[in-house]
């Protein structure tokens, strides 16, 4: 009876996970901070399945979802790309802040 209770819950969780991220991604806040949402979620529901299955593959489980959550968010805060031309300190039209600093202009 336990057991399907905690399924039942994770069922739910991973449920709600869904529905919070779209809601998110449809409100206007990103696919990183959907992903983040619905990453949340799925690790609550992991470490519910944790409270009842005691054994490494389910710790192993919980641990790739920490992984997987920091790895797709760090994923989703890189920069796309450079929409111009890049001038680094060799450029001689670059001033001397742009070079010190290396920034892309």
């Amino acid at each position: 009876m336990p057991e399907q209770l905690i399924q039942t819950g994770v069922t739910l969780i991973v449920t709600a996970g869904l529905a919070c991220a779209l809601a998110v991604l449809l409100a206007g806040g990103g696919p990183r901070t959907a992903m983040a949402v619905l990453l949340d979620f799925l690790l609550a529901a992991g470490l519910l399945r944790l409270s009842m299955a005691q054994t490494w593959t389910a710790i192993a489980v919980a641990a790739l979802t920490v992984v997987i959550r920091k790895v797709a968010i760090a994923g989703f805060s890189l920069p796309l790309g450079w929409g111009g031309r890049m001038r680094w300190d060799g450029d001689h039209q670059a001033s001397d802040a742009d070079a010190t600093s290396r920034r892309p202009r």
